[in-house]
């Protein structure tokens, strides 16, 4: 049965059933691990997480949230709301650093260990890792304005997607293709609004990290796969990477590493520690 047949009431109620101070709310089975991470090393309150299937599904419980009815907490990504100013302003609302969770889990020091991992090689160096996402975010910059000012003026085109292969410059490239971009680029921007444009441009200015951040969860999955399997065959070593593989790969790490010294530890801990005060 899913969460959403429950009534309010007994949604209210799960806690105890648990025995935890309250429910988390995710989207997907994917998040379940991520937030338990996550919530574990931010705040000492007992959560019981639960995934409800999928963000639209997940903005349900939001809108129950805000209107005072569910008293749990939600865990969502950010998808671009904060770029587009439609993040909800309430307490218990917790958002990724960035799109996604793919958007924290696949840092450069994350992209680093697993080139490592698979390259069987400690030549493998983290500034040739950041200097890959660099040309990736220089390149894709265009596709994100794209992709917020699609946002912005609800005009439902196919813009990032979910894969990369198509803007790079062969199938199996881990290189993003510039031209084809501005190809891309240049054919959809007439079918979106400039006053859109423009506030995309705002939106996101020329700060590299910050265009990783609000890539396509998935998009970037897919690129970051491609660097890895190219990497390693420059090491002499075939290897094969699902998706499904590195999000593991990549969960293992993050929970060895998050803390206070990872990038985007100071978000999630304020985040965590404000939706449990407003319980």
């Amino acid at each position: 049965m899913r969460n959403l047949e429950y009534s309010v009431d007994a949604l209210n109620a799960k806690s105890a059933f648990y025995r935890a101070k309250t429910m988390v709310y995710v989207e997907g089975e994917d998040d379940v691990l991520f937030w338990q991470e996550v919530l574990s090393r931010t705040t000492d309150a007992q959560l019981e997480i639960e995934p409800v299937g999928g963000s639209g599904e997940i903005d349900k419980y939001i809108a129950q949230l805000e209107s005072g009815e569910l008293q749990a907490i939600v865990a969502r990504d950010s998808d671009l709301l904060p770029l587009v100013g439609n993040a909800s302003l309430c307490p218990r609302i917790l958002y990724t650093f960035g799109y996604s969770i793919e958007n924290t889990l696949y840092t450069v020091d994350t992209i680093h260990q697993l080139a490592k991992s698979w390259c069987k090689s400690n030549k493998v160096t983290v500034n040739e890792c950041q200097a890959w996402l660099d040309e990736l975010a220089k390149i894709f910059a265009p596709l994100l304005r794209l992709d917020i000012a699609n946002t912005l003026s609800d005009a439902g085109l196919q813009t990032v997607g979910d894969n990369c292969t198509r803007f790079m410059t062969s199938q199996s490239s881990a290189v993003p293709c510039s031209t084809r971009v501005s190809t891309f680029t240049t054919a959809t921007r007439p079918h979106l609004p400039l006053k859109s444009m423009t506030a995309a441009e705002a939106a996101v200015g020329t700060n590299l990290s910050r265009i990783i951040l609000f890539l396509r969860g998935h998009f970037l999955a897919s690129a970051v796969i491609k660097f890895l399997v190219n990497k390693a065959r420059s090491y002499s070593k075939k290897v094969t990477i699902s998706s499904d593989s590195l999000y593991a790969a990549a969960l293992i790490h993050f929970g060895a590493v998050f803390g206070p010294a990872h990038p985007h530890f100071d978000h999630y801990a304020t985040s965590a520690a404000s939706a449990v005060r407003h319980l």
